[in-house]
């Protein structure tokens, strides 16, 4: 079970690690995302075939992203709502409509797209 855990998070860290910084646009919630894909991955470990990994766990990376994006302008529509916006607010005024090909342009060969390794993950 360990070995397959490692093997899957080694050959696909870099495209779910990829794929999550193009949608949210910024390395640390990048690296959020990729970790609940790949605990994800631990906890569904035994069902998962390994022909399907690649599609399983860009789907739930893809899930993860969206998620977070949809907190992010709830967090957006409840400041607008409260007419108590201030200027350190004003990080929340994002197009999450725009933001994937945006984040694209601003990332492009830039050191963001470098992968993070989660093969060092302690396994319980």
């Amino acid at each position: 079970m360990r070995e397959k855990y490692q093997q899957l998070v080694i050959a696909y860290q870099n495209s779910v690690y990829t794929l999550a910084l193009r949608i949210m646009g910024n390395q640390a919630e990048a690296e959020d995302v990729s970790q609940e894909t790949f605990l994800k991955l631990w906890q569904n470990i035994d069902t998962i075939e390994a022909e399907r990994a690649r599609y399983w766990l860009l789907r739930v990376a893809r899930n993860a992203c969206l998620d977070k994006l949809r907190q992010r302008r709830q967090r957006q529509d409840a400041v607008a709502d409260s007419g108590n916006a201030s200027d350190d607010d004003a990080w929340l005024d994002i197009n999450v409509d725009n933001s994937v090909n945006s984040n694209v342009e601003n990332n492009a060969g830039s050191r963001a797209l470098e992968p993070v390794s989660y093969t060092h993950l302690t396994l319980p």
